[in-house]
C-alpha cells in the first residue's frame, strides 16, 4: 500500500512540476520554439501523466533549446551617478536613463 502512495505521489509531483514549468516559460520562448503555449498548459491542466511525461522529455527540452537561442535583452545604459529613479509602490529603484516603470511591479518611476 505504502509503494502505491509513493507511486502516485511521485506521478503527482511529476504533473505539477510540467504544469508549472509550462505556465512560467515565457510566450516569446513557445513562439521561439513553433509551440503553442496554450495548448499545452489546457492539456496539462486536465491531468493527464502521459502528457507530463510527453512535456517534460520532448517539448521542454526544445523549448530550452529555443531559450538559448534567443538573443540577450539590450543592456541599458547607466544613467549620470546620482539620478536614481524609485517606485513609490514598491520601492524598487533603477539607475539606467532608459528606465521609466519599475521592472518589479510595473508602476512608472520617480526622480529622486
Amino acid at each position: 500500500m505504502l509503494l502505491y502512495i509513493v507511486i502516485a505521489l511521485a506521478f503527482l509531483g511529476l504533473y505539477l512540476f510540467a504544469l508549472i514549468d509550462a505556465i512560467r516559460t515565457p510566450e516569446a520562448v513557445w513562439r521561439e520554439a513553433g509551440r503553442n503555449k496554450t495548448l499545452w498548459v489546457v492539456v496539462l491542466a486536465l491531468g493527464s501523466c502521459a502528457a507530463s511525461l510527453v512535456y517534460l522529455l520532448m517539448t521542454r527540452r526544445v523549448l530550452r533549446d529555443a531559450a538559448q537561442d534567443m538573443p540577450a535583452e539590450p543592456q541599458l545604459r547607466p544613467m549620470a551617478t546620482g539620478h536614481l529613479r524609485r517606485c513609490g509602490r514598491c520601492g524598487f529603484s533603477s539607475n539606467t536613463a532608459a528606465a521609466t516603470n519599475c521592472a518589479s511591479c510595473g508602476q512608472p518611476l520617480s526622480e529622486d
